[in-house]
């Protein structure tokens, strides 16, 4: 495997091109790429397992076998692959429990009908035909001998735990792989372009460096940018934006779902990026529109959760709906940093152009929504937009929500803090007075501040912060569940009480409709 990974990364040898074969390549070359649960806790019943052919030459998948573990990680699942030409280089595979939409076009079906990974923590593993463990990825709560150094976080029901970039394989489950609230399985008609030149893997004579002409002076088979025996330009060295305060981030994924979305539809902003000196805080998105404003930022006042880390990447997905069609350029800023500082900031503009609407009357005549379709919640007043009079009522939902994920995640629920919710509350108020949106501005204070302001002496802590053009609890938890910090915080066990703030009003375009939140979280109440 590390033959195979050195081989991808730093070039090709002509020699072992020249002549490929199925054989020539290690089970390792071959690993999982998306998982989505269906069993135990889960919402849905459709299950899939995705794996993906990173190595160089084609391998013969034929009776390798998929084991699925449920949180015991014992007596698995197994299914063995049916006989198939060889997976190609860059070419997935997909094996579909029968009650998944995407079964008739799977490669494989599971042989037992039956979706078995528990929602909260399993594993799944690839063994090749000799007997020998390809891959594993382990999720939640696991024993070390069902995961790759350490597991990936739990994914959302619906979603999946996708491998970063397809590819990616450091054999840590935890820094390879992002959870996904929407699941996208892939079969062997979709091929990588690891090199992003414009040639597929299967027919790219240099597969890991870009070399879109296909240039071969020496007409070996190996493109000249990867051939030994050919002297080869320097690739071109992409464009780097700079960013304020810390960073740049690195970008690696910024996209809308669908591509072009439609007047009165929902449409998912996903974006991915990292920070080699700080962690992922969160991100904040307008879409020119008078309801398509949102942000979202979370940090912890010493960082335990690793999805604090520097240089961890962070996927964040977020709902919106646009009300007018045309070419919108939706202004991104992505921010990095910690608790205690003005957060690093980084932008992008994502340039698109959007479909008019299906029912021509949906439009910007319409009471804007300024996201997603409300979701149905067990919590009083989840969907009640927020107005001077209801702001308690809402933060009562929020905290019903919270709680009502937590115990999806087996976590205690969080109780209230008045100290909290004092140090929440300023904090909110202090957004909308000198409009910026972060844990802290350049005057200061910081939430350690904030909190000793408040008589609040309990560690460790950690802060929750939003804004939004609809403003709904269910809104804003929606969207703080797709986001991996925000995640972590909320399902934290070492947080046992929250203050919750909600104020009308937003940070940035103050004079439109819409809510700013805060949350406060503690392992104490005082």
């Amino acid at each position: 495997m590390l033959l195979q990974r050195r081989w991808v990364v730093l070039g090709i040898l002509a020699a072992a091109l020249a002549v490929p074969t199925a054989a020539s390549a290690q089970g390792g070359s071959v690993v999982v790429s998306e998982v989505q649960t269906g069993g135990a806790g889960s919402a849905v019943e459709d299950e899939f397992v995705e794996l993906v052919n990173r190595s160089v030459v084609p391998v013969d998948v034929s009776g390798w076998t998929v084991r699925r573990y449920t949180s015991m990680c014992e007596s698995p699942s197994e299914d063995v692959l049916p006989s198939r030409p060889a997976l190609q280089p860059g070419q997935h595979y997909l094996i579909a429990s029968p009650s998944n939409s995407q079964a008739g076009s799977a490669e494989a079906v599971f042989s037992n009908g039956n979706d078995v990974l528990d929602f909260a923590a399993g594993a799944v593993e690839l063994v090749d035909g000799t007997g020998t463990r390809a891959d594993i990825v382990g999720y939640g709560d696991l024993v070390p001998s069902c995961t790759e150094t350490a597991s990936t976080l739990a994914p959302p029901p619906g979603g999946s735990s996708e491998r970063f970039g397809a590819m990616q394989d450091t054999d840590n489950n935890q820094a390879d792989f992002v959870t996904r609230n929407i699941s996208d399985p892939d079969n062997s008609n979709r091929v990588e372009d690891r090199d992003a030149d414009g040639r597929l893997d299967h027919v790219d004579n240099c597969i890991a460096t870009s070399n879109p002409s296909q240039a071969d002076a020496d007409a070996d088979g190996v493109g000249d940018a990867c051939d030994p025996s050919t002297v080869a330009p320097a690739p071109a060295t992409p464009p780097v934006l700079a960013a304020d305060g810390l960073g740049p981030a690195e970008v690696q994924e910024l996209r809308f779902v669908p591509a072009r979305p439609r007047v009165g539809e929902t449409a998912t902003l996903i974006l991915t990026a990292r920070d080699p000196l700080a962690g992922m805080l969160g991100l904040s998105f307008d879409t020119g529109e008078r309801t398509g404003s949102f942000g979202e930022i979370a940090c912890q006042l010493v960082p335990f959760s690793r999805q604090f880390d520097p240089g961890r990447a962070s996927t964040f997905e977020v709902e919106t709906v646009f009300r007018s069609p045309g070419v919108h350029e939706v202004e991104v800023s992505i921010f990095s940093g910690g608790c205690g500082i003005p957060p690093g900031v980084t932008r992008r503009t994502i340039v698109l152009d959007v479909a008019p609407a299906a029912n021509a009357r949906v439009g910007s005549g319409d009471p804007a929504p300024g996201g997603a379709q409300q979701s149905q919640s067990a919590c009083r007043d989840a969907n009640l937009a927020p107005t001077p009079g209801n702001l308690a009522r809402i933060e009562r939902a929020t905290l019903c929500l919270m709680n009502a994920e937590r115990r999806k995640a087996r976590r205690r629920p969080l109780r209230s803090s008045r100290r909290l919710r004092r140090s929440a509350r300023g904090h909110t108020a202090d957004m909308l007075r000198r409009r910026f949106f972060a844990h802290m501005n350049l005057a200061g204070p910081s939430l350690k501040q904030r909190l000793r302001r408040g008589r609040y002496r309990g560690r460790p802590a950690g802060e929750n912060i939003g804004f939004d053009s609809l403003g709904t609890a269910q809104r804003m938890m929606d969207a703080w569940m797709a986001s991996p910090p925000h995640r972590a915080n909320i399902l934290s066990g070492r947080f046992r009480f929250a203050g919750t703030a909600v104020l009308a009003g937003k940070p940035i375009q103050s004079r439109l409709p819409g809510a700013t939140y805060t949350v406060n979280f503690g392992s104490r109440a005082r």
